[in-house]
């Protein structure tokens, strides 16, 4: 058996599969032992059970019975991924803690949509959740996850887990696909974004909208279709889904809060009478995400988050530009938030669309010095800009 990917959680695996019997060998394609000499030194007893292919090889694939990867790796044979291994694992290991489990996978809105969740579902349940705000959200966090919580004695304690995972979700009950906004390549073009829809299969009950399901073929024997809601009011948001108006209240704002939260209110019918789930959604927050101040009679919408791309970003903007017509965007932020980096010459092309029919634009952060370099706006320090009217922040951000 050959695991590769240190980064993505190849040594946790291969101590499970230990475990069981197998003698796995790693192959650390990223050369993580390499870089980082703390992880090496505080995980030197595990490392010398197990061979170690180093970067600078490559490994005969022939010579193994079974080769397991994540999603993502650049790699041309057939292997098993990290979700399906996880999925087999903690099928053994934590049956009954399944049926108890809600994951969550998508292009955009994972988190905001398992914040809904544990929001609503703790008004009458105990909830534990695990998204990106708290950390990884590898297939592998999952299991080391349940593993930590098994071995304190609190699996029973939760009448519900909830866990936003990357590209893909693991053995569960109940699962949602939020959107494939984009299609985006990975694996070096070899795979796409879409492959996430392959992992459903590990879900007993399903959830993705309407428009997924008519852009792409989904088989699944328990699908549940989630139908578009009808806006009543941009701001404060407010809706009409299922013969019921629901609302949110004014720390809200965008249209993609409706979009997640009908996954949360379907889910949670389930268990709750809609009565209960309009009375918590209008007090759910999610601080520093998407989020509405007031300074100065004047209104900030922030949307801080480390995953923004280009279609995060012009949605973003239409919404702002939608309710307040006209104000300052300032676009910025982090690089190297996540692994899919952000496109600074379509980000610019993106900025010159809006800024020809007279939005006024400034750039921040090391995102806005990049795009200095191809368009001419103003460079401001985002701690420092004063508020003189309507403004969008767009900031991505390591620090969410």
């Amino acid at each position: 058996m050959l695991i590769i990917d240190i980064n993505h959680g190849a040594l946790d695996l291969a101590v499970e599969y230990k475990k069981s019997g197998e003698f796995p060998v790693i192959w650390d394609i990223y050369g993580k032992l390499e870089r980082d000499e703390n992880f090496k030194e505080e995980n030197k007893n595990i490392l010398s059970k197990f061979k170690i292919i180093s970067k600078k090889e490559t490994p005969d694939f022939s010579n193994y019975m079974e080769v397991i990867a994540p999603v993502h790796c650049p790699i041309d044979i057939k292997f098993k991924t990290f979700h399906e291994a996880v999925s087999e694992i903690i099928s053994k290991k934590y049956p009954e803690t399944i049926e108890k489990m809600i994951t969550i996978t998508g292009v955009k809105g994972k988190t905001t949509t398992t914040e809904l969740l544990k929001h609503i579902l703790s008004e009458k349940y105990s909830v534990f959740c695990h998204n990106s705000s708290d950390g990884s959200i590898t297939p592998v966090t999952v299991l080391n996850i349940l593993n930590n919580l098994s071995e304190e004695g609190k699996l029973r304690i939760y009448d519900f887990l909830i866990f936003e995972i990357s590209l893909g979700i693991v053995s569960s009950n109940y699962s949602i696909l939020t959107n494939i906004l984009e299609n985006y390549s990975i694996a070096g073009g070899r795979r796409q974004a879409s492959i996430k829809i392959d992992s459903l299969k590990n879900s007993k009950i399903v959830f993705v909208n309407e428009d997924l399901k008519n852009r792409f073929e989904i088989c699944h024997k328990n699908l549940n279709v989630v139908k578009n809601a009808k806006i009543i009011s941009k701001y404060p948001l407010k809706f009409n889904y299922s013969k019921n108006d629901f609302e949110f209240n004014e720390s809200a704002f965008g249209s993609h809060f409706i979009e997640n939260s009908i996954f949360a209110i379907e889910l949670c019918s389930y268990f709750m009478s809609f009565e209960e789930i309009k009375n918590s959604l209008k007090s759910f927050e999610i601080k520093n995400r998407m989020n509405v101040e007031k300074k100065n009679n004047y209104q900030i919408v922030k949307n801080i988050n480390p995953g923004l791309d280009l279609k995060a970003i012009d949605y973003a903007i239409f919404d702002f530009l939608n309710l307040f017509e006209t104000g300052t965007i300032i676009i910025g932020g982090d690089l190297g938030c996540t692994c899919e980096e952000i496109n600074i010459k379509k980000l610019a092309g993106l900025i010159n669309k809006y800024h020809k029919k007279g939005v006024k634009f400034l750039l921040s952060g090391n995102v806005g010095k990049n795009l200095k370099e191809i368009i001419d706006l103003e460079f401001v320090n985002i701690n420092d800009y004063k508020v003189e009217e309507n403004t969008l922040v767009i900031y991505r951000s390591k620090l969410c």
